[in-house]
């Protein structure tokens, strides 16, 4: 796939994945969650297609990962860039907000441990399990495939965040998505 269309597609993720978590934010005033009609039914309905539509596009990115090399140079570089945006959005609380905090310094300078950029994170961290990933023999892959379902289907029997994916933007949760989409790149 071509370069315009791997960033339209990694923009398209996190647009959705920034309309899903806003949607629920329930200091909004258009949600009004207190009520039931038929507003709220449009809202469940757009949040359920954003759910999907955001998995579907991670699956494809994870797909377009099998195929692409990761040097060492770019993940190194892909993590800096990270650590740079950080640092410049805790400076830019600084100077024009007055506000400073401690917390959102340790994010920008730790973001994959603090879980700071989740979807920027898994994309840097899926980019190096890629090519391990591609390489498994065809058995391996099924078995970890259906290993990675597994851990996705004993959220839903238990009711319990058993992993940690209840929030869904998570570095793991994002990365398990886009293992998904290289371990079944055949299919």
């Amino acid at each position: 796939m071509s370069r315009t269309l791997r960033r339209t597609l990694i923009g398209l993720a996190s647009i959705l994945l920034v309309m899903n978590l806003w949607m629920w934010d329930g200091r909004l005033p258009f949600v009004g969650y207190q009520e039931n009609n038929a507003h709220m039914m449009v809202l469940q309905l757009i949040h359920i297609v954003l759910i999907v539509s955001e998995l579907l596009i991670l699956m494809l990115l994870g797909k377009m990962m099998a195929r692409l090399r990761f040097s060492k140079v770019s993940v190194i570089s892909s993590w800096l860039l990270m650590v740079t945006v950080g640092v410049l959005a805790v400076l830019l609380d600084l100077f024009w907000k007055k506000s400073f905090q401690f917390s959102s310094f340790l994010d920008a300078v730790m973001p994959i441990t603090r879980n700071a950029m989740p979807l920027a994170t898994a994309f840097v961290l899926g980019g190096v399990a890629s090519r391990w990933l591609i390489n498994l023999k065809s058995k391996q892959r099924l078995r970890l495939t259906v290993a990675i379902l597994l851990v996705f289907l004993t959220t839903t029997i238990y009711n319990r965040d058993l992993w940690g994916l209840g929030s869904g933007n998570t570095i793991l949760s994002t990365l398990l998505i886009l293992s998904l989409g290289v371990l079944t790149t055949e299919w």
